[in-house]
Parts: C-alpha cells; sequence; structure tokens
C-alpha cells in the first residue's frame, strides 16, 4: 500500500526488540517512530527537518492500523 509515499519506509526482518516501529526518510534524513494503538512516538531522527517529521508522524497516525496489522502479519509468520 501507498501509506507513506512521501517517504520511504520500511520494516527490518532483523529486529533486537518487539517495539513496534517504522523508519522513515526524505531529503538525506532519517528517523524512526515507535507506535501503540494509541500514541506515535519520534525516537530518533538525523538530519531531518522538522517539517517533514510532522509529516511522517501525521502520515503514521493516519496509517496506525494499517502499519500495526502489516507489522503483526510480518513479525508473526
Amino acid at each position: 500500500p501507498e501509506i507513506l509515499e512521501y517517504l520511504d519506509s520500511d520494516f527490518s526482518s532483523i529486529q533486537t526488540t518487539f517495539t513496534i516501529h517504522v523508519h522513515v526518510s526524505h531529503g538525506g534524513g532519517e528517523a524512526k517512530f515507535e507506535i501503540a494503538t494509541d500514541h506515535v512516538i519520534l525516537k530518533q531522527s538525523f538530519d531531518m527537518k522538522s517539517k517533514d517529521l510532522k509529516i511522517a508522524e501525521n502520515l503514521i497516525k493516519e496509517h496506525l492500523d494499517l502499519i500495526i496489522d502489516h507489522w503483526v502479519k510480518y513479525f508473526n509468520k
């Protein structure tokens, strides 16, 4: 699905924790957001403009259920 077409995002199959999170990149910067059913938390960002971080956060919130669903399906194979 094109949920984050503005940003590149990925799920990594090599995870050391079970916290649902998504990595995003745009304009040469990167960020990591942790996700729960009721909130999104920016955990790290490198060289991403605050405007782009806000856009990423809003897109994640808008598609929270879809992201969680895909995460669960991917990691609970």
